[in-house]
């Protein structure tokens, strides 16, 4: 990463954070905005790195209200809004580490749909995401821990990709990771939604998984089962 790379990043980082700090809610930051391996590309001007936050029981109508005005303030930094989700429950660092890679594998499936709807976007930024959290040995793993524990070319290649350095991932780079470091869930992910594109039948076989699942709490089962039905 260049001198000007870093500091364009942790300019858009604060920015980020002054915004977040005008609602108060700075403080229940989760996600790469906080730990710095947010998606931001060369101009500065657009990132597909969401906005994470996690607010105990915060009531729903509030939620949407605050993430609404959030998801406007950002545009003030880029041509196009943030999504912004406030989370009402710490659902995703509960999961045990194969309902964590199920709930991945349906966001990429809601991406996907979105970036085939939409028309915008890069898809090889959700491939790389996706194949980051199926390669984790636990729900803590991070990115720059996996980078790290596997160090080979194609991970770091991944890892410039998610943060926006680079902006295409082979698909051989993606077999020669989940050949070697993944486990059955990265063999259906390669299989069904990166050799392919996800079909009717994996997306509902991946809906039926979260919805008999009984270890993913309701709030999660829901709002992963809603983002499925759209598009």
């Amino acid at each position: 990463m260049t001198i000007a790379s870093h500091c364009l990043r942790k300019h858009t980082q604060d920015k980020i954070f002054d915004i977040l700090s005008t609602y108060r809610m700075l403080e229940f930051l989760r996600g790469s905005w906080k730990t710095g391996t947010f998606h931001l590309n060369s101009s500065g001007r657009y990132s597909q790195s969401d906005i994470d936050i996690l607010v105990y029981k915060i009531d729903q109508s509030r939620a949407k209200i605050i993430s609404n005005a959030i998801m406007q303030d950002t545009l003030l930094l880029f041509d196009s809004p943030l999504d912004v989700s406030i989370h009402p429950e710490d659902s995703l660092s509960n999961l045990n580490i194969n309902d964590s890679k199920l709930i991945n594998i349906a966001e990429y499936i809601f991406k996907y749909k979105q970036y085939i709807f939409k028309n915008s976007g890069n898809l090889d930024y959700i491939k790389v995401k996706i194949i980051f959290f199926l390669l984790r040995k636990t729900v803590d793993d991070s990115y720059t821990s996996i980078t790290t524990r596997i160090d080979t070319k194609e991970i770091k290649h991944a890892l410039n990709v998610k943060m926006g350095l680079e902006s295409i991932f082979p698909l051989e780079y993606a077999k020669q990771l989940i050949y070697t470091y993944g486990n059955q869930f990265a063999f259906d992910f390669l299989k069904n939604c990166l050799v392919k594109v996800p079909d009717e039948d994996f997306i509902n076989f991946i809906t039926d998984e979260i919805h008999s699942s009984k270890t993913i709490d309701s709030w999660l089962q829901s709002y992963m089962l809603e983002k499925l039905c759209r598009y």
